[in-house]
């Protein structure tokens, strides 16, 4: 079996260590390389580990030179991981962690995988295919939308047939595994970058989202307005810029935190009576009374109102809410809420309505954003 073991700083890699760190100081991240997907009868020929030590990072492969280098390759590594807490993978919780510990089980190892937590980024970051706005959750994709560019030609499976032909004793391609492994190793330390924004979607699942240090900003000083929510972040975010606009707001995850912003509405809306069967619709007015009002009036001047009639209207300034309408009249039921016709799937606030449950609507938003 080889062994290669070196510090990030004498790789072409030395500017990732000035990215996010992973935030548990006793992590150790990991990739394997494999003859086939059968965990009984193919074997692991490969596997890189990236992690700190004395405040650098360092890269360890172990490299299987003859099938028989298996064991010696897995006992090291179960050896070697006593030292961290976690383990960090990509789809590893499906694949790499089930196919060491099977292989593992073979040589009677007693494998200690188990006793580190896992963190799987593929698990992390699927759920937030909207913001992330991908086609698929494949590494190199991942890696790519957080600017890393790897130059190994080959994938996984191509490499196979390469360790078969090293084996039969072409030892010039050593380097083509070594290198798509550490690239591996690379690109998986460069989705730490999406850290922020996994911990603002994980704070939303828990029910435990923290607006303290927050701000709301309406700005009516020009015509129609804007408002903006921003919530600083605690470590520093992505120098990947993530956003996404539904029509209604434009989210946005950068260096300097999360943010929310869309324009203000000025002008006319509706406000719609659920009970429209108490009022009268006056055509000529384009507005609707309630029937104690309506008796005085002739017969010619109104009709029953409908749901689509059952409205009066306010020349105002609004912000729109977004939140479908039958949400958030199930959210907040101490204000009046308008809206441009009927059939609107979402409706508008006031500013000061909004301004007094925003919290309330936000956190809903960020729930379905994340």
């Amino acid at each position: 079996m080889k062994i290669y073991s070196k510090p990030i700083n004498d790789t072409k890699y030395s500017n990732i260590s000035e990215f996010i760190p992973f935030p548990k100081k006793r992590a150790c991240y990991i990739d394997i390389e494999t003859t086939g997907f059968n965990r009984k009868k193919d074997m692991i020929y490969l596997i890189g580990l990236l992690y700190e030590d004395n405040h650098q990072l360092n890269i360890t492969q172990y490299l299987c030179q003859k099938p028989e280098d298996e064991y010696e390759l897995l006992y090291k590594l179960n050896t070697f991981l006593k030292d961290f807490d976690y383990l960090v993978h990509f789809n590893g919780d499906s694949f790499d962690l089930p196919f060491i510990k099977e292989r593992m089980g073979l040589y009677r190892i007693e494998e200690g995988l188990s006793a580190l937590e896992s963190y799987d980024f593929y698990r992390k970051v699927k759920p937030l295919k909207r913001i992330i706005q991908t086609d698929n959750f494949k590494l190199k994709t991942m890696e790519a939308i957080c600017g890393y560019n790897r130059i190994d030609p080959f994938t996984g499976g191509e490499l196979i047939a390469l360790y078969n032909e090293y084996l039969h004793g072409d030892l010039g391609l050593e380097p083509s595994f070594i290198i798509h492994n550490e690239e591996d190793m690379i690109g998986l330390y460069y989705l730490n970058r999406l850290l922020p924004l996994i911990d603002i979607s994980q704070a939303n699942l828990e029910n435990h989202f923290d607006f303290r240090g927050s701000s709301l900003n309406i700005l009516q000083d020009m015509d129609p307005g804007s408002w903006e929510f921003h919530i600083p972040l605690s470590t520093s975010a992505s120098p990947y810029t993530f956003n996404v606009s539904d029509g209604i707001v434009y989210s946005e995850l950068s260096d300097l935190g999360f943010y929310i912003r869309s324009s203000l509405s000025k002008g006319e809306k509706k406000l719609y009576f659920d009970d429209y069967k108490n009022y009268y619709y006056l055509p000529e007015e384009d507005t609707a009374i309630h029937s104690s009002v309506a008796s005085f009036m002739s017969s010619k001047y109104r009709k029953k109102a409908t749901p689509a009639t059952a409205y009066i209207k306010k020349e105002d300034i609004f912000v729109k809410v977004p939140v479908k309408r039958e949400k958030l009249i199930s959210l907040i039921s101490d204000v009046h809420i308008f809206n441009d016709s009927y059939k609107d799937d979402y409706s508008y606030l006031l500013v000061r309505d909004f301004e007094k449950h925003y919290s309330l609507i936000l956190t809903f938003y960020f729930n379905q954003l994340l």
